[in-house]
């Protein structure tokens, strides 16, 4: 018999070597937060949150960024990623038609998932809210499948999705105590919109 109840242990990253089981459900922390197919799905690219990008309605954040994927690519492929039926039939289309992507993919897509995220949580209110409600909880998008936005199949990837949530919700925080009376994020969007399309240069001009 013990005097007292042992605090349960935290979740953590997989030790060395260990080895991620699919489909595994890990409730929050005081200190984590894990999305993929889980309780924060609203902050997964495949939830159903429509998107108003760059004139253009989309049915998903996901399907916005495969868009930004093909810039450089016909017209056709670009309106099939808008009209896949579902974000993983877009998913699905991106990664077989790798070879029509534009050339600096790898560098410019950080940035502008960031800037889709910022447009995701300006225009949705409900997203906004339950982000600044995870406090200062690290993020973790919970793949066992991507080491690059999640954290991979033995928990050293490199996250990077739950990062720019992160960074998001901290210029929400200042946003919050700075511009009263104006949305979250509103000003910080249209910033990084700007900067997006002077940093790639963007010209395109298909009617999609």
């Amino acid at each position: 018999h013990k005097d007292s109840i042992e605090a349960e242990p935290l979740f953590t990253r997989p030790q060395a070597g260990q080895r991620r089981v699919p489909g595994f459900i890990k409730p929050d922390t005081n200190t984590h937060v894990y999305f993929y197919e889980q309780d924060h799905y609203y902050l997964s690219n495949f939830s159903a949150f429509t998107l108003q990008w760059k004139g253009i309605r989309f049915p998903t954040s996901e399907q916005a960024y495969h868009w930004e994927r093909f810039a450089h690519a016909d017209a056709e492929l670009r309106d099939m990623v808008i009209d896949a039926p579902s974000a993983h039939d877009a998913f699905r289309l991106a990664q077989s038609q790798k070879a029509f992507q534009r050339p600096d993919w790898d560098q410019v897509k950080v940035g502008i998932m960031r800037s889709i995220l910022l447009a995701k949580v300006d225009q949705h209110e409900y997203v906004r809210r339950k982000l600044l409600q995870t406090g200062n909880k690290e993020l973790i998008e919970d793949s066992w499948r991507d080491p690059f936005w999640g954290w991979g199949e033995d928990g050293k990837g490199l996250n990077m999705l739950g990062k720019l949530w992160m960074e998001v919700r901290t210029e929400l925080l200042a946003a919050q105590g700075g511009n009263r009376g104006i949305p979250l994020g509103l000003t910080q969007t249209k910033a990084h919109r700007q900067e997006l399309i002077a940093g790639e240069n963007w010209a395109t001009k298909s009617a999609c």
